[in-house]
């Protein structure tokens, strides 16, 4: 763009067909592109291509992130791989409190550390695994959700489960769903942990 090169990013690129992006082979060794064997673009010195993916693109994860493609290895060996773990405490706070500042810190640090315990859980690949995590940006919403409800606390109602469930805890299966939110209630409590009291 007016003479500038950059960088094109693919977002969760895992999720393409393998066979669509075999076309970039070429590009991402610093090639021209060939379109249709008539037209002939060749890159700008300093584009590159970056991406991002759930999955290490060879099928690690995919039994958490559905939809996602395992990858062909010629692909995923034209990139430098980066793994990317969550955020720490201190660093997710800073994240939900820059985007939901009105949210109090020991509230918000219970929802992480409920996120915390069940995100093993649910990258586990055994048996024991829950089909539900916790993201950064669940957390946000959690965070949001749970002051838009705070006044069902004067009717009874525990606002804060009530918002997880409209942040989305209500799309998992019954049963995790219980689990969770037994454990919202030991964990704002202080009594509990996870491992003893999620289970398949």
């Amino acid at each position: 763009v007016d003479g500038k090169t950059g960088i094109f990013q693919a977002n969760e690129i895992d999720k393409a067909s393998p066979g669509l992006l075999s076309g970039l082979h070429e590009v991402l060794c610093g090639m021209p592109l060939h379109v249709q064997g008539r037209e002939v673009i060749k890159p700008a010195a300093g584009f590159g291509i970056a991406a991002t993916a759930n999955t290490n693109l060879m099928g690690r994860n995919m039994h958490i992130h559905r939809g996602s493609r395992m990858q062909d290895p010629a692909f995923a060996d034209r990139f430098w791989v980066l793994p990317m773990s969550y955020p720490s405490p201190e660093q997710e706070r800073d994240i939900v409190k820059a985007r939901v500042p009105q949210i109090t810190v020991p509230i918000l640090d219970r929802m992480i550390q409920l996120a915390n315990e069940i995100r093993p859980l649910n990258a586990s690949e055994d048996a024991s695994a829950i089909r539900f995590t916790i993201s950064t940006r669940f957390l946000a919403r959690w965070a949001m959700t749970s002051l838009l409800f705070r006044p069902l606390q004067g009717q009874g109602v525990n606002h804060v489960l009530y918002a997880m469930d409209v942040a989305g805890l209500s799309l998992a299966e019954p049963e995790t769903r219980e689990a969770i939110r037994e454990l919202v209630n030991n964990i704002m409590d202080g009594n509990t942990s996870a491992a003893q009291a999620v289970q398949p």
